[in-house]
């Protein structure tokens, strides 16, 4: 950057007024991203995106796309930007500017020590208030599934009956750290982090997490009870491409917690009569999170479990869930021996050697290849 524009920028700060070079109208720049244009290592000036836009189409002719080499005329304000004094990109859609920012993002992270696919965390509750929905199996394998596709993830289990340590043959003794000790100690313990694979951490629980809900009742106020276990593992979150979180299918503090960190739910409902009743309840819950706790949290799918093709009751299920939810009902998990042998083999059922091609690995890596493109897509819209 020239000493010329190192000055100019400093005299931001003076708010002296400047002609815009387009329209002339008098101004003082506020924005040197907007309102600074360094050409020809001469420093112009304009006054709105729409003044910069059309000084980039009057002054500059074909450009390259920094991101996918095509050759275009920019036209809008997005196929330029700028950063505080350094050099103008060109994009020749919206799609190449994302794609180009989000590598930006992914080296500053590099650059911390952080290595993962992609700049932000997406944090998931998968959470029901009905029992026998398939609701841990779903987060486990939901986890894996992306963890195998290259996702860092961590998955924590927010249920006191601790299935998740359970369903990986984890042998949880009184001495290993878990999300108790997450909510009680003062800082985030980095011993309870149990580093499955490269790209799958765990956090799990036992009996003690039942407590919880006690123990912040008793400790905490009630404006911030629901935000401790933000304020915990928001040290590590961003670490993580996706934080899986499986939630007990009680209502309770606890639950209020996790569905407080999280910003996605995912709802596995079992293919038979009373899956509606219990739909409604979650529906409940969730607008009861963002009405008392101002917490915006959307429902990222819902996904049938349990499902027999050839039962009238599965696909009268499927057939009202989409009549009801539209587009947010999933493709549903397959009614599957897979599931069930690879449950007692303590392994998930999408990384099992043995029930490879088996329904119900295909409908898990289905789910998780929908669930990594779904929040992107809603994004793009």
């Amino acid at each position: 950057m020239s000493e010329e524009i190192k000055d100019e920028l400093v005299l931001l700060s003076d708010s002296k007024e400047k002609s815009c070079e387009v329209c002339s109208k008098v101004f003082i720049p506020r924005i040197p991203s907007i309102h600074i244009i360094e050409d020809e290592k001469k420093i112009k000036y304009v006054c709105s995106l729409q003044c910069r836009t059309s000084y980039f189409n009057k002054n500059i002719q074909t450009q390259q796309c920094n991101y996918c080499g095509k050759e275009f005329k920019p036209k809008y304000a997005f196929q330029t930007f700028q950063t505080k004094g350094g050099p103008i990109y060109y994009f020749c859609s919206l799609e190449c500017q994302r794609s180009f920012l989000d590598e930006l993002k992914k080296e500053a992270l590099k650059k911390e020590g952080i290595e993962k696919m992609t700049d932000a965390t997406r944090k998931i509750a998968v959470f029901t208030q009905k029992g026998g929905t398939g609701k841990t199996t779903s987060a486990l394998n939901l986890s894996v599934a992306l963890s195998e596709m290259g996702y860092k993830v961590l998955l924590v289990d927010g249920d006191p009956q601790g299935n998740i340590a359970i369903s990986f043959g984890l042998k949880n003794t009184d001495r290993m750290k878990n999300l108790y000790d997450v909510f009680v100690e003062e800082n985030f313990p980095e011993d309870s982090l149990i580093k499955k694979t490269k790209n799958l951490h765990l956090v799990i629980s036992d009996r003690r997490l039942a407590a919880i809900n006690i123990i912040l009742a008793r400790d905490q106020e009630s404006k911030n009870r629901h935000k401790v276990l933000q304020q915990k593992l928001g040290f590590i979150e961003k670490e993580y491409d996706f934080i899986i979180l499986d939630c007990s299918p009680a209502l309770s503090v606890l639950n209020h917690n996790l569905l407080y960190f999280a910003e996605e739910v995912l709802i596995p409902v079992s293919c038979d009569y009373l899956s509606l009743a219990g739909l409604k309840q979650v529906m409940t819950t969730l607008d009861d999170v963002r009405k008392y706790f101002n917490h915006s949290i959307e429902i990222i799918g819902i996904v049938p479990t349990f499902y027999i093709a050839n039962q009238k009751v599965s696909k009268k299920v499927v057939h009202d869930l989409r009549n009801q939810f539209h587009d947010l009902v999933l493709a549903p998990i397959r009614e599957s021996v897979s599931i069930r042998m690879s449950a007692f083999e303590k392994v998930a059922v999408v990384s099992s050697v043995k029930h490879q091609k088996s329904a119900g690995e295909a409908d898990y890596h289905a789910l998780a290849d929908t669930i990594s493109k779904r929040k992107t897509e809603k994004r793009r819209k």
